[in-house]
Order: structure tokens, then sequence, then C-alpha cells
């Protein structure tokens, strides 16, 4: 909570450090057993958040040829939007390969553990 402490003096702001409390109060599970509903429930997150962000792609994508062929006015220098919109890309990528490897480790669980099920 020294980060909250020192952005408190600096800024002025005063931060609500109960989240961080809780935080450091986490510990992990007894069983470290994960379920497959909490498997399913992270795998689609991770479908949502490369949905949306394929959204954002296409719209910066949108918003930059409009800007570079003058149909679009924007405060934004065109150098930020399609820096913007190559980290979308390159988080979708990044994101895509890990739910590849994720579905193939939990596929490669169950491959080794169906005859305890």
């Amino acid at each position: 909570m020294d980060a909250e402490k020192a952005t408190e003096m600096a800024s002025g702001i005063l931060i609500d450090r109960s989240l961080t409390a809780r935080e450091v109060s986490l510990s992990p599970a007894a069983n470290n057993l994960v379920s497959s509903s909490l498997v399913d429930s992270v795998y689609n997150l991770n479908c949502r958040a490369i949905k949306s962000t394929n959204i954002l792609v296409k719209f910066k994508t949108m918003l930059i040829e409009n800007v570079l062929s003058c149909r679009l006015f924007t405060y934004n220098y065109p150098l930020l939007i399609e820096h913007i919109r190559r980290e979308a890309i390159f988080f979708m990528e990044l994101l895509g390969d890990h739910v590849l490897r994720e579905a193939n480790h939990y596929l490669s669980l169950l491959e080794t553990f169906k005859d305890d099920i």
C-alpha cells in the first residue's frame, strides 16, 4: 500500500485502499483444482475480449482510412490511431495464441484423466 500513499502525497487525491488490502489478503485455494465451469468462464471471457478488440481494430482501420483521405477530422495524430490499431491487433494475436494453448492443455488433461472421470 506504499504506492497508494506515495500517489496520495504526490497528487493530493485520496485513494481507497480497501481493494489493495483485500488483494493482499487473498490466498490460493487449498486443493488447487480448477473447475470446468471456471475454465469455461475464462474461455468465454477471452473470446469476448477477442471479439471486442476485433471491433476496435475495424473501427480504428475505418478511422485512419477516413482521416488519411480527408473525409474525417480528428485532433488525434494519424500515427497515434495507427499505433492503437497495431497494439489491438497484437493483443488479439497474443490472446488468440493463449486461448489455443489453454484449449490444447485442457484437452490433453481430459485425455490423461478420461478413465478417472
